[in-house]
């Protein structure tokens, strides 16, 4: 494993929901796909001590392999029921998520782990049942994120880890509105989250359900 710390400028990339840096292209399982809302921001990585770079790649395994399983589990529910929002929209967005995630292992010299998401798919009998599955996974996902925000980051890494953690936070208000019978008919999840908001005000000016 090459464990040479990576210095100078390199330009992390977070697309749609990920506020200050984006994501330009995606897994080619899930298709190409560009946000409109393109912005890039060059950051300096920084240096850090080898057990520094230990703990990183503890965090972003296990952060990795989490959004390896939502994917899968996403995937896994529009296998069985179709094409069905929000879930089309989810494993898009979870694929920049991944990418996100893979830019810090390159970053910081670090292998990908491989993924094994599919192996803890679990196939709902209802879409009820599945809304509820989403809602635990966010909320899992979302307490991740605040243990290792908690802790003392490297710039970059907790820019990254912040912008994730929303849109997490985003998907679990997305599935909680599911439960409770909304369906907006905008409900692009990779978007941008001050457009999407937009958009939604448009639907309700011009009329069109929630």
């Amino acid at each position: 494993m090459n464990k040479t710390l990576v210095k100078g400028l390199i330009s992390l990339s977070v697309g749609g929901l990920l506020i200050g840096s984006t994501f330009m292209s995606v897994d080619a399982k899930y298709g190409n796909q560009t946000s409109n809302q393109v912005r890039q921001s060059v950051i300096q990585a920084e240096a850090v001590t080898p057990d520094e770079l230990k703990d990183l790649e503890a965090m972003f395994t296990v952060l990795i392999k989490d959004e390896y399983r939502a994917r899968a589990e996403y995937q896994a529910i529009i296998d069985e029921f179709g094409a069905q929002t929000p879930f089309t929209s989810l494993v898009r967005a979870e694929t920049m998520h991944i990418n996100a995630l893979t830019r810090l292992f390159e970053v910081y010299g670090l292998d990908v782990p491989s993924d094994d998401g599919s192996k803890s798919a679990v196939v709902p009998d209802s879409l009820e049942e599945a809304y509820a599955i989403g809602v635990d996974a966010e909320k899992n996902n979302i307490a991740l994120y605040d243990k290792y925000l908690d802790q003392d980051l490297p710039t970059n890494v907790e820019r990254v880890f912040t912008n994730l953690q929303k849109a997490s936070e985003n998907h679990l208000a997305t599935f909680e509105a599911y439960q409770d019978g909304k369906t907006p008919v905008d409900c692009d999840l990779t978007q941008d989250p001050q457009n999407r908001n937009m958009s939604l005000r448009q639907n309700k000016q011009f009329g069109r359900n929630q």
